[in-house]
């Protein structure tokens, strides 16, 4: 007669109870990551963030290379009327607290998944704060 391997009921409650508290605890953190972070983003509209790699990787290039393509700031500036210089110091000048801030919460979530993860106890996770 064949012997079943059935996972112990006591167990796997206790698993899921901490798989549980691991997923509402990850929940709390990104949510008040969002939060804290959220401000950055006050004043643009929805969509125009997912241009930002693109306008990061000009800047960069650009301040490294004055000879640079920067076709995304070429189609910015056209409309606008700035100078390119005008324009790049004012992304500049916006970027260094955006990058602080955005580290900083960034390193705060990322301690407090590993926090999570690390835990091995339902008071373990639900002692991890933001």
């Amino acid at each position: 007669m064949e012997t079943l391997n059935l996972p112990d009921p006591i167990l796997d409650q206790e698993n899921l109870t901490l798989e549980s508290a691991r997923r509402d605890k990850l929940l709390e953190i990104n949510g008040a990551f969002d939060r804290d972070v959220s401000f950055l983003l006050q004043g643009y509209p929805g969509l125009e963030d997912k241009f930002f790699p693109t306008l990061s990787s000009e800047v960069q290039a650009y301040n490294a290379d004055s000879t640079a393509p920067t076709p995304l700031i070429d189609a910015i500036i056209a409309e606008t009327g700035e100078t390119k210089a005008d324009y790049l110091k004012s992304v500049n000048e916006r970027r260094a607290p955006f990058t602080q801030r955005g580290g900083q919460a960034m390193g705060r979530r990322r301690r407090a998944h590993t926090l999570i993860y690390a835990a091995t106890t339902v008071e373990e996770v639900n002692a991890v704060t933001w």
